[in-house]
């Protein structure tokens, strides 16, 4: 028995010697130990020591094992234990950060609400003033509006304008275009071109009504086209060629015709002798006077100026004018400078073709459908006029 007492008690100071060496282990798993190992030791017979030696020993091992994996589990629970108390600081760190912030930053907006506070009152009346501005303001453009919508109404209840009225005004707009076309502008194609719009808008309406109208803007167009067409911009360009070359001209070298002399066979070695020293010359023309650079310069700003004349008549059909500007200027073309060879000829050719150009041409007013659709439009608004009257008086 001492033999079998002495494991046990080895056993139970082995036993009682873990909590010791893990401060995790409880009592109740020490008494659950003890229980365990007693309750062998008493199923065990008592007559058998080596038996009782190996389950004593058995049992020691296994409460060894269970203390180190007790003390295991407490650690690793001690670690997380600790690492999600470590992020919990740390969160709870950022967090008080962030409220310092928000602290401070509503801290600056208190004091920038207090700074502000005193310019928003002062500001107040202002605001007040100004919204009394815009109501007042307000009011009148409703009063302006109500006045803009009873003066509406009374003009649409006074309209006796209608659609036909409307076409009829655009065609006679037309036509009174056209008849400026041809008599300041003297232009019959877009006069024609403007009666052609016009009688468009007319036909347009399909009123038996409007047929003299019709009839007399016929007659209107076949009048202006038989005018013929007068190149008046053609004829200033050519004038213009001309006066470019201007400067172009030169004075006459020789003014005195060639000798002409008809002597004896006999007599003509001695008139070739003495004319040696004597020149004889038929004259023709009455002898003039020598040209000078200044004559040359003064006749050539008369002959730019005729050239500019002819352009002015040409452009408002006056026949006589441009003759006689013609004439002039081939006369002092010819008497100052030499038109024979050079600019001048060619300044003399386009003069000398000016005289087959027509200046002048008969353009017939064309007005008949103007007067007509005048008559027919104030016809028309008396009747319409004097039918809203009955409808008012109804």
């Amino acid at each position: 028995m001492s033999k079998s007492q002495q494991p046990e008690s080895e056993s139970q100071s082995g036993v009682s010697e873990q909590p010791t060496d893990h401060a995790v282990t409880s009592d109740a798993v020490t008494e659950d130990v003890v229980a365990v190992d007693s309750a062998a030791q008493e199923s065990l017979p008592k007559d058998d020591p080596e038996t009782e030696a190996r389950i004593v020993e058995e049992a020691s091992h296994r409460a060894n094992w269970l203390a180190i994996a007790i003390g295991v589990i407490a650690l690793a629970s001690t670690v997380t234990l600790g690492w999600f108390g470590f992020l919990e600081w740390k969160r709870l760190n950022v967090t008080i950060a962030a409220l310092e912030s928000s602290q401070s930053t509503v801290r600056g907006l208190s004091t920038q609400i207090a700074q502000l506070t005193p310019r928003v009152e002062a500001v107040e009346p202002r605001f007040v003033d100004s919204e009394r501005r815009v109501m007042a303001a307000q009011e009148a453009a409703n009063a302006v509006l109500e006045r803009v919508e009873v003066l509406a109404e009374r003009l649409q209840a006074s309209q006796v304008d209608t659609r036909e009225t409307y076409l009829l005004a655009e065609a006679e707009y037309l036509l009174k275009l056209a008849q400026q076309r041809v008599l300041i502008e003297r232009s019959p194609s877009n006069a024609l071109t403007l009666m052609q719009t016009a009688d468009a808008l007319v036909a347009e309406l399909a009123d038996p009504r409007l047929q003299s109208v019709r009839e007399a803007l016929a007659l209107d167009m076949q009048a202006l086209v038989g005018v013929p067409e007068l190149d008046v911009l053609g004829v200033q360009a050519k004038v213009s060629a001309m006066t470019a070359r201007l400067d172009d001209l030169t004075l006459p070298v020789r003014r005195l015709s060639a000798p002409v002399v008809e002597l004896p066979d006999e007599v003509q070695p001695l008139m070739d002798r003495v004319s040696q020293y004597i020149t004889i010359h038929r004259l023709d023309a009455p002898i003039t006077p020598l040209v000078t650079a200044a004559d040359a310069g003064r006749a050539r700003e008369v002959l730019r100026l005729q050239l500019e004349q002819l352009k002015l008549a040409i452009l408002r059909e006056e026949a006589a004018l441009f003759e006689s500007t013609r004439r002039a200027a081939l006369s002092t073309l010819s008497h100052y400078f030499d038109a024979n060879t050079g600019a001048g000829a060619a300044i003399e050719a386009g003069l000398v073709a000016l005289a087959d150009v027509p200046v002048t041409r008969t353009i017939p007013e064309a007005s008949e459908a103007l007067v007509s659709l005048k008559s027919y439009r104030q016809q028309l608004l008396n009747r319409m006029a004097a039918a809203r009257a009955v409808e008012r008086t109804k």
